[in-house]
């Protein structure tokens, strides 16, 4: 999903016609808004079994935090610039994306090369 947003805020900066930019922005009106938190949040809590309601309070308070503060910045960068807004965008995106994959490869379960007989 973030993958997807990403690649939709790229052809929102890029792009110099209508079509192009309605159709990226209903792209990323789907991708950003189909679930992803609380994909996120079960993942979360997956990670810390015996502390779910510590797990959803610390997820929430972040997501207020980011509620918060990234219509701040983005305003501040979309006065300089609506570009530099659409890209620092871009950037956190490409930035989730990397990431969300760094996580996922980190909790993937171990294999072992060994066949079933041989293990304990």
């Amino acid at each position: 999903m973030n993958l997807a947003a990403s690649c939709a805020i790229a052809v929102m900066l890029l792009s110099q016609t209508a079509w192009p930019t309605a159709l990226a922005s209903f792209i990323f009106g789907l991708t950003a808004a189909g679930g992803i938190m609380q994909t996120g949040l079960n993942a979360f809590m997956d990670l810390y079994l015996e502390r779910k309601g510590l797990a959803t309070g610390v997820f929430y308070f972040f997501g207020a935090i980011a509620s918060f503060t990234v219509p701040i910045i983005t305003g501040v960068l979309s006065d300089a610039s609506i570009q530099l807004a659409f890209g620092s965008d871009l950037f956190i995106g490409l930035l989730a994306t990397g990431l969300a994959l760094a996580i996922n490869w980190s909790l993937k379960p171990e294999t072992t090369d060994q066949p079933a007989e041989f293990k304990a």
